[in-house]
């Protein structure tokens, strides 16, 4: 059973202190939800626990390893942000191609099923998704990426 652990996270910028000492524990098989108000900081810390920016101070492990720099670790979180990585007048289909190729698998499956399950047209721009459909589309890449 895998468990990441947040300890004693503080995270600066500039003079405004964002996280002051954040200390988590997320067990496997289990879902936990950051709740609070605009500016508090859970992107930050969710930023911080998949390694795309530093803390200040403090660490997260993931069963007693450092995720820093730490490849196998790493590969076991995705995070998924309401910036889009993609250009609106890309096909869906051809993301998922290229989340294979940069990722180097993919279930594909997995995601015709997900794709069958919740009407999606994978033929369609990717600009031209709803704001649900945005957030259904990208979580299905993360469900269908490779678990390292």
């Amino acid at each position: 059973m895998s468990v990441l652990e947040v300890s004693h996270i503080t995270k600066t910028f500039g003079s405004k202190h964002v996280l002051s000492d954040v200390n988590l524990t997320f067990e496997e098989g289990k879902i936990y939800g950051l709740l609070g108000r605009n500016g508090a900081g859970k992107s930050t810390l969710l930023s911080i626990m998949t390694n795309r920016i530093f803390a200040g101070e403090g660490e997260v492990k993931i069963d007693s390893e450092n995720v820093d720099d730490n490849d196998a670790k790493l590969g076991l979180m995705y995070l998924m942000s309401e910036v889009n990585l993609f250009a609106d007048g890309w096909k869906l289909k051809q993301i998922i191609k290229d989340s294979e190729s940069f990722y180097g698998s993919f279930n594909h499956e997995l995601a015709d099923r997900l794709v069958t399950e919740f009407g999606l047209d994978i033929n369609q721009k990717f600009g031209k998704l709803s704001t649900g459909y945005n957030s259904i589309f990208k979580l299905i890449l993360a469900l269908c990426l490779p678990v390292k």
